[in-house]
C-alpha cells in the first residue's frame, strides 16, 4: 500500500470543502480521495456539517479535525487502513 498523498486529492478535498460551504450543505463525501491529513478547511464546517464519508482513503492516518464538527452523527471510515487511532474529546 503506498503511503504517499496524490497531488490532487488536496485540492480536490479543498474543492468539495468549498462548495459544501458555498450551498450550505450538511454532508460532505471525501471517499477515496489519496489523502494523507484531512485539510485544515474542514473545520470551516463545524457548524454546518453532520455527515463525513472518507471511506477508502487508505492512507489517511490522522483524523484529528474531526473533533471540531460540532453537529456531526455519522462518520464513515471504511477502508481506512492507515489511521493509528481514533480519539473523541
Amino acid at each position: 500500500m503506498a503511503t504517499f498523498q496524490h497531488p490532487g486529492a488536496l485540492r480536490e478535498a479543498q474543492r468539495l470543502i468549498q462548495h459544501a460551504l458555498d450551498n450550505g450543505e450538511t454532508r460532505l463525501d471525501l471517499s477515496d480521495l489519496r489523502l494523507r491529513q484531512l485539510p485544515e478547511e474542514l473545520t470551516q464546517l463545524a457548524n454546518q456539517l453532520i455527515s463525513l464519508n472518507l471511506s477508502g482513503c487508505t492512507v489517511l492516518t490522522d483524523i484529528e479535525q474531526v473533533n471540531q464538527l460540532k453537529l456531526l452523527t455519522h462518520l464513515d471510515l471504511q477502508r481506512c487502513y492507515a489511521l493509528d487511532s481514533l480519539y473523541w474529546y
